[in-house]
């Protein structure tokens, strides 16, 4: 395999991995450079989500709300170059000093953007004999974000940051596309560059021969400008791409673009595990030997595996895998073992601070890791992903993995917890390979404050099961019945429900302050365990007063999916949330969600368009937001189908299981670890297959390809 020796490969988010070396000859090869702003995506949401992050800055910094919405509403308006002047002027705020903050926190957030259906559908259909590679301007941070939000490494062969480059040789400069016909071999007609600035996206690559694809698509922000002679074919989608290449676009039997040709192979590296083909084997290409990847995720209890990693863990084990759970013994444990995850208890394992527990339970992780050798160790905070993060480097586990699900403070917290609770996310964080992070607002501030290395972060999100959880659970007959017999409800009252543990820092309390000012018409019900472990957990006689007034408790239940189907409105007024999944998982059921105005919170609910945010601790302001929607079907049906909407397109936890494989592959990528990488992409229902063809190519980003 060819070492990388250019700019275009020091552009890459890792140098190499094992694909193989480029054929000797062109052949029927062909070469597709795509760009990434409103060709894969819409950039538009890159520009929203931006201004959030900038909104969430301001207020946490500034104590400044609106900053963001007075920016978007200045972009929607036609400004570009003054629009955080105008943003400030409109908060009242003359501080021009402030605007190259704002702009670095804008350029350097995480976004929430998501690859078009038509741009996921044609990249996944890729032949094996099309080289993919990406050019891309702008800030390096910006740019490098959005190709990791998008998962481009899953496809690319290259990607090419034209700042990378030097000054001056971004587009239309030809430098980068020069760079790609020098490293791939292919020139002319054969390459082709599909992007939507006509300003000077095509400039270059015309005068080189290239095709020249324009995707023109509606609500691109380049959409007006038409487009000049430098651009060979107009689209408006990537589903019409492979006429518009004109690239023997009828017999494409396994893929884009024709019959593959015949590439050079080479034999897969020397394994870096027992179990794996010896180095000798390797270098004479004999098929590796079989051997599944064994992933372990460490949590607290094990409720944790049972119902927030459940799809993690067996994607796992349906790629052949062997999936681990380690935690304290609970009563989950028998059901796993019966799916096939086997559980490993962690004695020594609590929820209470105790600091000595916490040890104990370090030293008892190190026993279990040295046992059991697993090759991915998937920690998860608060205290497993701090001492777990240390202890499986310490031990020898090849890839370490985090996810932050919500950092364990409020902004009302004193700034020394805040600094005491950064310090140690950034220690631990020292020993992982790999941070993912569920919330947007969470990641921006662990970078910003450099508590996370931003090159090893990941913006996760959070998901659920949208099989599930979706509006069509219950016939009208059914959905009479649960109000009826489970809610204990009449016909004409509003049904009011919330899902969680009976602790404080859920916002219980200021239901129940809420739930005394609602009156008959309103019922209000409350789904979830007492957590007797937690300091601020319920008394008893708090929980009868609130009988008494009328809540509802209905204590542990598998059947949330029905129980949403019969109500009116979610609640969620906590104090701290890192990515609520049972908010997420009331949206996809087609319910309005009223919740705290506090981080996580925020990604779950558009307000006024999927429900209503409301200000923490303050029952007067969550009894009022519930009477409001309450009061209004008509508002709550609209809201109700804009929340369905925002969680198919944010809250599949499909999603969220492949940025976790990937992120593995990635680390092992870059370690060479590449029996983990083949088994990671095993397909579902198989063991780890036996290494592809190598693609022609040189030097492709790190994490395994996603095409055959």
């Amino acid at each position: 395999m060819t070492e990388p020796a250019g700019p275009a490969e020091r552009a890459t988010a890792a140098a190499a991995s094992d694909r193989g070396t480029a054929p000797a000859g062109s052949g029927g090869r062909r070469l597709v450079v795509l760009d990434i702003d409103d060709t894969l995506y819409l950039e538009r949401d890159y520009v929203r989500s931006g201004f959030t992050a900038v909104g969430a800055w301001a207020r946490d910094e500034l104590g400044v709300d609106g900053l963001g919405d007075r920016a978007w509403a200045a972009f929607e308006a036609g400004t570009r170059r003054t629009i955080f002047d105008e943003a400030l002027a409109g908060s009242g705020l003359d501080a021009p000093a402030v605007v190259p903050r704002l702009v670095e926190v804008y350029r350097s957030h995480s976004p929430t953007i998501e690859m078009l259906a038509d741009a996921r559908a044609w990249l996944d259909a890729l032949a094996s004999h099309v080289a993919l590679a990406v050019v891309t301007d702008g800030p390096l941070a910006s740019q490098q974000a959005k190709a990791e939000a998008l998962l481009l490494g899953r496809w690319a062969d290259l990607i090419v940051f034209t700042e990378t480059l030097g000054p001056g040789r971004g587009k239309p400069h030809p430098a980068a596309f020069e760079q790609l016909e020098r490293e791939v071999g292919l020139r002319g007609d054969r390459c082709a560059y599909v992007a939507d600035n006509p300003a000077k996206d095509f400039v270059a690559p015309h005068r080189l021969g290239w095709r020249t694809i324009r995707v023109r698509r509606p609500g691109g922000l380049h959409a007006e400008v038409p487009s000049g002679d430098d651009v060979d074919a107009e689209i408006t989608s990537l589903a019409d791409l492979d006429s518009a290449l004109g690239w023997d676009a009828a017999a494409p039997a396994t893929g884009h673009g024709g019959p593959a040709p015949a590439v050079a192979t080479t034999g897969p590296r020397a394994p870096a595990r027992a179990g794996d083909q010896s180095r000798e084997d390797a270098r004479a290409g004999r098929p590796a030997e079989r051997v599944p990847v064994r992933v372990a995720h460490l949590t607290t209890v094990d409720s944790s595996l049972k119902y927030l990693l459940h799809p993690q863990l067996t994607a796992v084990r349906d790629r052949g895998g062997d999936s681990l759970g380690i935690s304290a013994p609970g009563p989950y444990a028998d059901e796993l073992e019966g799916e096939g995850i086997r559980h490993v208890p962690l004695a020594s394992s609590t929820r209470s601070m105790n600091p000595l527990a916490d040890l104990a339970a370090a030293r008892e992780l190190w026993g279990i890791l040295r046992r059991e050798r697993p090759d991915v160790l998937h920690t998860h905070n608060p205290k497993p992903g701090l001492y777990g993060r240390i202890v499986g480097r310490l031990a020898g586990v090849p890839v370490v993995v985090n996810t932050c699900h919500g950092l364990y403070f409020t902004e009302t917290d004193p700034r020394v917890k805040r600094t005491i609770l950064l310090v140690l996310e950034g220690i631990a964080a020292r020993f992982s390979h790999a941070e993912l992070v569920q919330s947007s607002e969470d990641l921006d501030r662990l970078v910003r404050t450099h508590a996370y290395p931003r090159r090893r972060t990941r913006l996760l999100g959070n998901g659920v099961d949208l099989g599930r959880f979706r509006p069509d659970v219950l016939t009208a007959e059914e959905r009479a019945q649960v109000r009826a017999d489970v809610f204990g409800a009449r016909p004409d009252q509003v049904v009011v429900g919330m899902v969680g543990r009976l602790v404080a820092e859920k916002g219980l309390l200021e239901l129940f302050d809420a739930a005394r000012r609602l009156g008959d018409r309103y019922v209000v019900v409350v789904v979830g365990p007492d957590d007797p472990a937690k300091p601020d957990a319920l008394d008893r006689v708090t929980v009868a007063t609130a009988e008494a007034d009328g809540v509802r408790f209905l204590g542990m239940r598998d059947d949330v999916d029905r129980l949403y189907g019969a109500l009116d409105l979610f609640v969620l007024p906590s104090w701290r949330e890192g990515f609520p999944r049972a908010a997420m998982e009331a949206a996809a059921s087609g319910l309005p969600v009223i919740a705290s105005d506090v981080r996580g919170c925020r990604q779950v609910v558009d307000h006024d368009v999927t429900g209503l945010l409301v200000p923490v601790r303050d029952g007067a302001a969550l009894a009022a937001a519930v009477t409001e929607l309450g009061e209004d079907a008509d508002r709550r049906a609209a809201m109700g189908a804009a929340a369905v909407r925002r969680a198919a397109a944010h809250f599949d936890e499909r999603q969220v299981v492949d940025i976790v494989l990937d992120t593995y592959r990635r680390v092992a990528g870059r370690k060479r670890l590449d029996r983990i990488v083949r088994a990671l992409d095993a397909a579902p229902g198989t063991t780890a297959p036996a290494p592809a063809p190598a693609r022609p190519i040189v030097s492709p980003p790190p994490s395994g390809s996603a095409r055959g």
